[in-house]
């Protein structure tokens, strides 16, 4: 928890360093960090993710996405698989990372990015509530959004979208 709180706190203060960032490489080091954990809970990773650069901080958007692999990972189903879609609209660049778990409760949805916000008090899967605010501090910090939703077939959707590399 500790490490948690201190890159939380440190996300306001660290000077981001904007460059072309290709997206292909930053979901494959990502997918690379989460595969164990997938493995031991035989979850598949589909990607889909279209070549191409951001204009932000590769560590930044490597951090976002591990988070973002590591609570589908978390949170889908033993057996599932998770899906990471990457796709450019207009300006921006759309990442999609979804999971075939319970989803997230309609009620918990408008806090999921809040600061210790945890929905289902009652789950005992660890976690402290900090890591969706991490994320949605480092794509705001990326000039980018962050959205989460249900699938109509079970499970969560989160889409990050950021700024294109203008060359």
């Amino acid at each position: 928890m500790s490490n948690d709180l201190l890159a939380v706190a440190q996300t306001g203060s660290k000077r981001t360093e904007f460059s072309s960032v290709k997206v292909t490489k930053v979901v494959d080091l990502a997918v690379k960090r989460v595969k164990k954990l997938a493995d031991d809970k035989k979850v598949e990773i589909h990607k889909d993710v279209l070549d191409a650069e951001v204009y932000a901080d590769k560590e930044d958007v490597r951090q976002a996405l591990d988070i973002l692999l590591d609570n589908a990972t978390k949170h889908g189903s033993a057996g599932g698989y998770i899906a990471i879609v990457g796709k450019t609209e207009g300006d921006k660049y759309l990442i999609e990372v979804s999971d075939k778990g319970e989803g997230i409760a309609a009620q918990d949805l408008p806090f999921i990015f809040d600061r210790l916000y945890r929905g289902d008090k009652a789950r005992t899967r660890g976690g402290y509530g900090l890591g969706l605010s991490l994320a949605r501090e480092i794509v705001l910090a990326n000039n980018g959004t962050i959205e989460a939703s249900n699938n109509e077939d079970n499970g969560a959707t989160f889409a990050v979208t950021l700024p294109l590399h203008k060359s």
